[in-house]
């Protein structure tokens, strides 16, 4: 993880020399809310795993069991 860390660290820091924001999506709900154009917004967050998807049918289903 540490590697994949310091690549995002670089690329970030070359995109804030190129002044873009990195903020933005976590913002974007507040700042269309801000603009008064809009009725509704709906923000959703959703956790997205990075890595390895897990093999075997038994581990797919732990997180249905622990809601019981």
């Amino acid at each position: 993880m540490e590697g994949w860390q310091s690549l995002w660290e670089t690329y970030r820091a070359c995109l804030r020399q190129q002044d873009i924001d990195t903020t933005v999506p976590e913002r974007l709900s507040e700042l269309l809310e801000e603009t008064a154009e809009f009725d509704r917004i709906y923000a959703h967050d959703g956790n997205i795993p990075v890595g390895f998807w897990p093999e075997g049918s038994f581990v797919l289903l732990v997180p249905f069991c622990l809601d019981l």
